[in-house]
């Protein structure tokens, strides 16, 4: 559910942004636009002038639905937040201390594995979140990096993102990338790095304690 408000957000915010270049209306520096601050929402509301009335009522609707999307969003990640500290406080606590897993990250983890204890192995669960290569490929070997289609996009996608966040902080990982950049695509590599986030995500789970910086 969070994730499709998070989608729902992305795209009004798109919107509104189009409906702006479509006018020729750039947004002062000084209102962070691109934070979305309430400096900028108060500037939409009050100080855009738009030449038709038309072009008003649709900025009007189009605020409304953000609005709408950013109450909604807001909602359901407090709901979220309040199940895993409640059922799973510990799980939740262990898991941001790898770099790279923020709140977010960690209520998704919990939200889509649930009981890790469900997989026998790791490759197990690398097939489950999508990061097994298809047949007759390795990770390694395959040039073009091609995963298997069936995964579990919110955990894919999550990890990945958070990949480019944890090679800044760990050194091995960031070592790792460097070692393969000149070899291999970017996002090639950076499937590899949330590969091997995954594995030392799956450890600190079980074991409840925190995330070992630089291991290999």
């Amino acid at each position: 559910m969070r994730w499709r408000a998070a989608k729902e957000n992305r795209r009004t915010k798109n919107r509104i942004r189009s409906f702006l270049h479509y006018f020729g209306i750039i947004p002062p520096v000084e209102v962070n636009a691109e934070n979305w601050s309430l400096a900028f929402i108060n500037w939409l509301n009050y100080q855009v002038m738009l030449p038709t009335e038309s072009g008003t009522l649709s900025l009007k609707y189009l605020l409304k639905a953000y609005q709408n999307t950013r109450e909604q969003l807001l909602e359901v990640t407090k709901q979220l937040r309040h199940q895993v500290k409640t059922y799973y406080p510990q799980i939740y606590k262990s898991l941001m201390t790898a770099p790279g897993i923020g709140p977010i990250v960690a209520m998704c983890l919990i939200a889509e594995i649930g009981d890790i204890s469900r997989f026998k192995s790791y490759r197990h669960l690398a097939s489950y979140v999508g990061f097994i290569p298809r047949s007759h490929q390795s990770g390694d070997k395959d040039p073009k990096g091609k995963l298997t289609y069936r995964s579990n996009k919110y955990l894919r996608s999550s990890l990945v993102e958070a990949a480019w966040t944890a090679m800044r902080y760990d050194p091995a990982l960031l070592k790792y990338y460097k070692d393969r950049i000149t070899k291999y695509d970017s996002r090639i590599v950076i499937i590899k790095i949330a590969h091997k986030l995954l594995n030392r995500v799956r450890q600190v789970w079980l074991t409840q304690n925190k995330y070992q910086m630089g291991l290999s």
